[in-house]
């Protein structure tokens, strides 16, 4: 690890991801089936350099599952320990509900093998890629409380 280390230039920091949180009708969310990893997760990337992490997590939907999407309010910012799985940075992950506008779904094969509306109870504990368990459920407490008016 340390040779990733090394190849870093400036201060070290947490890398910054974003996940989106897309609930249907029936308060299923969302999931991409990973293909590093082949677990579920939330639609999820790395924020670019360049970008803002609202634009991060809508340019991550549109290229992981083809969807135009819109960003309703943040679900929370979570964390994730160094060395958790082997990687070498801590991870700060910013959790927004989101809608689709456009667009059919469609996988971008590379990064997800299949797409599914899912109950996050029907998923098990450990068909979950690292935290997404922890991220979706509380998307799904902010998903009620936004239906609720709270």
């Amino acid at each position: 690890m340390k040779e990733r280390f090394v190849r870093d230039v400036g201060y070290v920091t947490a890398k910054v991801g974003v996940d989106a949180a897309l609930f249907d009708e029936h308060d299923r969310v969302l999931l991409v089936r990973r293909a590093d990893d082949d677990k579920w997760g939330l639609i999820a990337g790395w924020v670019d350099g360049h970008e803002v992490p609202e634009e991060a997590i809508l340019r991550e939907i549109a290229e992981e599952v083809g969807l135009t999407a819109r960003v309703d309010g943040l679900v929370g910012v979570f964390s994730r320990p160094a060395n958790l799985h082997g990687n070498p940075h801590s991870v700060v992950s910013i959790v927004y509900l989101c809608h689709a506008v456009s667009g059919t779904l469609r996988p971008q094969l590379h990064e997800v093998r299949e797409i599914a509306w899912r109950s996050i109870d029907d998923v098990g504990v450990d068909d979950w890629h690292h935290h997404h368990e922890r991220l979706a459920r509380a998307a799904l407490e902010a998903h009620w409380q936004r239906q609720a008016g709270l």
